[in-house]
């Protein structure tokens, strides 16, 4: 993760890595934006009792404040013991720094409304933050949860929790859900980001689950979802941002079933496949990342597959999108392809991770 602090006028960077075997962040600062000699930073924000926080996202607010969420880690092979928080396993927490990093006077706190009446369980990844000022923006969610966010006006003293799109079987545990009556819910891919006019915006992927043995913790999920979601404050339900295109004009989105499938609980391919290339429990259109510019224009990035390029273990390559909105998110453009050749010709490579600067000038960065 990394974050842009300013002391004494000087403006400079910080970023932190963790240790994945302890828990933890080296966290390194420069002398100025842009350099590249970084010196390792003694911070208070360390792990005790063998408990194993990592997978960082940061904001900050151009000053020496430095807002963390992460996610607890566990592994029985590892001796890694599952924290449990609130009744809510492998639990995000927040934490905060006003000193640059050195110190932190909230470490690993559980967020408004984070508990076992909505939550089962934690998960890497599945949350994003934002920071203007004094506004902190973050949203958590995950397959059969809510999209939940949790908003600070105050530099991350109290927060509000607010719920962008309910899922009405939390929490999602051995709840009858039919098949045919598959209920919608986010994959746990998210971006937030907090608009010229503070308010906030999230973005999601979509999927859907169902239950219909509840005798076993096990649920059928639906990994070929191909829609991608924004939601405002003042919005009444979230709204198609993005989607795949349908490259061969045929009205149907045409995607190999090595692109959606995952190996099963024992390591082995599902019947009928050549390989399993899906990332994680993500749906098809994924992994958002999103701008804005000084006029209110909303950008967001995202991954999907291509339907005419196919790699050579059978699934599609994936490219990365641009969809725009002019009017707060309301109606998106959807859909640009942005790493394919401009000419039409495929680019036969995979692109998935995009990263874009919160603020847009003249270009998405």
């Amino acid at each position: 993760a990394i974050g842009v602090l300013e002391s004494a006028g000087n403006k400079y960077e910080l970023v932190m890595g963790h240790v994945s075997t302890t828990g933890g962040w080296v966290v390194s600062k420069n002398n100025a934006v842009g350099s590249s000699s970084f010196t390792k930073l003694n911070t208070s924000l360390l792990q005790q009792n063998n408990k194993v926080a990592i997978w960082s996202r940061i904001g900050t607010n151009g000053k020496q404040t430095i807002h963390q969420i992460s996610n607890y880690f566990a592994s029985t092979a590892d001796g890694i013991p599952v924290v449990k928080l609130n009744g809510v396993s492998s639990p995000t927490t927040y934490s905060r720094s006003t000193d640059g990093g050195v110190t932190w006077d909230k470490q690993f706190v559980t967020l408004p409304g984070y508990d076992s009446t909505r939550i089962v369980a934690g998960g890497g990844d599945n949350y994003a933050i934002d920071v203007k000022d004094s506004i902190v923006a973050i949203v958590i969610g995950g397959t059969g949860e809510d999209v939940a966010i949790y908003k600070s006006t105050n530099s991350g003293n109290s927060f509000t929790r607010i719920v962008a799109e309910e899922f009405p079987y939390s929490p999602f545990t051995k709840k009858f859900i039919a098949n045919a009556d598959r209920q919608k819910t986010a994959d746990g891919s998210f971006d937030v980001l907090i608009g010229n006019d503070n308010k906030v915006h999230v973005f999601w992927g979509k999927t859907f689950v169902s239950d219909e043995d509840i005798t076993d913790d096990s649920y059928s999920f639906y990994p070929g979802t191909a829609q991608l979601m924004h939601w405002a404050e003042g919005m009444d339900t979230a709204v198609v941002c993005g989607v795949a295109k349908d490259y061969d004009a045929d009205g149907a989105l045409t995607i190999q079933q090595e692109t959606y499938s995952a190996l099963d609980a024992n390591g082995n391919l599902p019947s009928g496949v050549t390989s399993a290339t899906r990332y994680g429990s993500t749906a098809l259109v994924s992994f958002p990342t999103s701008a804005q510019d000084a006029n209110g224009n909303l950008y967001v990035v995202y991954s999907a597959p291509h339907e005419l390029a196919i790699s050579p273990f059978n699934a599609n390559y994936r490219d990365l999108y641009v969809s725009y909105s002019k009017d707060g998110g309301l109606t998106w453009t959807m859909g640009q392809n942005i790493t394919a050749n401009a000419y039409g010709v495929l680019n036969n490579t995979e692109n998935v991770f995009a990263s874009c600067a919160k603020r847009a000038d003249n270009f998405l960065h």
